[in-house]
């Protein structure tokens, strides 16, 4: 298997151990405070989408017909990333300046 395939596999198990956490966070309510926690759950949607779409748009490279696709994907998810962050950067100017 060539190292593409291998980063692929790994990227996709550990994107599908993930999504098993999210089937157990609320199985282990009260149980295990990291697995229900926000920012488990926020960081786990955010790497689960991008192991995907890195995954399509490795698959769009090869094939012009998704190159479009491809780029809503990867715009999305940076969009998506970037109004995360900014709230936070907001309200640390906030809190700085008063």
């Amino acid at each position: 298997m060539h190292a593409v395939g291998w980063v692929g596999l790994i990227g996709g198990g550990v994107a599908y151990l993930f999504i098993y956490g999210f089937a157990g966070a609320p199985i282990s309510r009260g149980r295990t405070d990291w697995l229900d926690s926000r920012r488990f759950l926020a960081f786990a949607h955010y790497l689960v989408w991008a192991v995907f779409a890195l995954a399509f748009v490795s698959y769009a490279l090869k094939s012009v017909c998704y190159v479009s696709f491809a780029f809503a994907v990867v715009l999305a998810l940076v969009l998506r990333i970037m109004a995360a962050i900014q709230p936070r950067k907001v309200a640390a100017l906030s809190t700085a300046a008063g």
